[in-house]
């Protein structure tokens, strides 16, 4: 059985790494853009459940 997970519903402080573009991405508490890169790149939690599907990006959970 697997589990669908959802960007709306993984807490603040998740990191998530982009395998494609050797990025990381933090989830923080901010409007429509709630992933945000070093580099000033930001992700709307659409584009991250995409990439969740996809494979693309691998997240970890804060402790």
């Amino acid at each position: 059985m697997t589990a669908t997970v959802k960007s709306v519903d993984l807490p603040n402080g998740t990191t998530a790494h982009d395998e494609t573009l050797n990025r990381w991405y933090v989830k923080k508490p901010v409007g429509m853009f709630p992933w945000r890169a070093n580099n000033g790149e930001k992700l709307t939690d659409f584009e991250v459940d995409n990439f969740l599907r996809s494979g693309r990006i691998v997240v970890t959970l804060p402790e």
